[in-house]
């Protein structure tokens, strides 16, 4: 269907993917796609993701690690330029501006380790910026808006609950 207006379905492109049912369900499911559709990529549950965001609760560690490891990255690239700049580009893009997307969109408070090491990540890149090692009272307070005597660097460990709680019910009177 579709073939005589030009439409050609390129399966090496599709993707399916079974979220839920059991393991058996699964390998049925799966056996009668691969059947019909030769060629099509099974997801699996540890990389579904959608836009970036994952799909099950199995995708978002490696999601996380993968954001950690851009923002190393990042930070790195700051030690290049003055620290007052450094500073300003970390607290007000490179940081939690960058994630706060992937916090809305999944329930990655679940993942506190992996969030835990994002703000490992955040902390480290902040003390090579001060020229400073931060305690962990430190650290704490730097989280606090400026005006409260913080710095502004907001944490994703503190950040995760609220940010997918403000996204669920800005969709509440959708559903």
């Amino acid at each position: 269907m579709g073939e005589e207006v030009g439409l050609h379905l390129n399966i090496s492109k599709c993707e399916v993917g079974f979220i839920g049912g059991s393991d058996e369900d699964r390998i049925l499911a799966s056996e009668m796609f691969l059947s019909t559709l030769p060629g099509i990529q099974l997801i699996q549950n540890k990389s579904a993701t959608l836009l970036g965001c994952p799909l099950t609760i199995e995708a978002i560690p490696p999601v996380i690690n993968s954001k950690t490891q851009k923002m190393e990255k990042l930070s790195s690239r700051l030690n290049d330029i003055s620290a007052h700049s450094a500073f300003y580009l970390l607290r007000a893009s490179i940081s939690i501006p960058r994630l706060i997307y992937f916090l809305r969109c999944c329930p990655s408070w679940k993942a506190e380790s992996s969030l835990k090491a994002y703000d490992d990540c955040l902390k480290q890149s902040l003390e090579k910026i001060l020229n400073v090692r931060l305690h962990q009272d430190a650290w704490n307070q730097s989280g606090l808006p400026v005006k409260k005597g913080g710095l502004g660097i907001r944490h994703a460990v503190d950040m995760a609950l609220p940010c997918f709680l403000s996204s669920f019910f800005a969709c509440n009177s959708i559903l």
